[in-house]
């Protein structure tokens, strides 16, 4: 019974070591992770009620962006009719709470004096897909928006 004993409690540290370095092996993101443009579905884009907006970032690999037509709520200024804004400015990966996320760092925002300020995007990976993903509102409610590579 000892034998037996011993032997689960063995298998049982196996088994918990193998996962905690699976946790811990996944790589840190990188520019190629990141780079590239990304847009928000048409179905997304609908239920923000911004259907005909482009809703792109361009991540470029000299560290800087452009965003057109994103979500106003993004970029946290008054929105126009079109409830989106369009600016540009310099980008870096960073670790937020053990997260990935991507900052955005505004230096120039359409109509907007309020520059420059940043934002962060989570870097989430599904498979071998990635997302930039943001809270619409209170993050609570789970309200999360993704822009996906195109």
């Amino acid at each position: 019974m000892r034998r037996q004993a011993g032997l689960k409690w063995c298998l049982l540290m196996v088994v918990f070591f193998v996962l905690a370095c699976a946790a811990c092996s996944s790589e840190p993101v990188s520019v190629d992770d990141v780079t590239g443009r990304w847009a928000l579905s048409a179905e997304v884009r609908q239920r923000l009620q911004i259907s005909a907006a482009r809703a792109e970032l361009t991540i470029n690999r000299d560290g800087t962006f452009q965003a057109v037509q994103v979500p106003a709520d993004l970029l946290y200024v008054e929105s126009g009719p079109l409830r989106t804004s369009s600016g540009s400015g310099r980008w870096r990966v960073a670790d937020e709470s053990g997260r990935d996320v991507l900052k955005l760092q505004f230096l120039e925002v359409e109509g907007s004096r309020r520059s420059p300020y940043s934002v962060s995007l989570y870097v989430t990976r599904r498979g071998e897909a990635a997302n930039l993903d943001y809270f619409s509102g209170d993050p609570d409610e789970g309200n999360v928006v993704s822009f996906s590579r195109q």
